[in-house]
């Protein structure tokens, strides 16, 4: 089943205009060290990425290695309605519901292989008492 208008758009812009600004800093980075030649600020959120990916193959892995995470997320991902969804497929209000404690950003591109990551399981990169 497709849970669909979980969150109106308005209440997803405050984390599409973190990840613009994390865009733009990178992009102006590229840029500094003349790595491009157009930060692209008019193409706008679905394809500025990809046209600095275009110039600067493997930016968007940059953008990936970002450590903060914005309160943006923060706020979405603690949001009680997505939490509720999560409890309901795992298995109900009883079962304890965390986050991975380990952030990424991962911009898709096209025709960009780093970008293409496979099935695996995160929680290998935790402390054993995660589990």
């Amino acid at each position: 089943m497709i849970k669909r208008d979980v969150f109106a758009p308005s209440e997803l812009q405050p984390v599409m205009d973190d990840i613009d600004s994390q865009v733009d800093a990178l992009a102006h980075k590229l840029l500094q060290a003349g790595r491009i030649t157009d930060v692209c600020p008019s193409l706008g959120f679905y394809r500025r990425m990809a046209a600095i990916e275009a110039q600067c193959p493997g930016a968007s892995v940059l953008l990936h290695k970002n450590p903060d995470l914005p309160p943006s997320f923060r706020a979405l991902w603690s949001d009680p309605r997505l939490l509720d969804i999560a409890q309901q497929l795992l298995g109900g209000p009883s079962v304890p519901v965390a986050g991975h404690p380990v952030w990424n950003l991962r911009v898709k591109v096209p025709q960009t292989a780093s970008s293409v990551v496979p099935w695996h399981q995160d929680a290998a990169y935790l402390d054993p008492e995660a589990a």
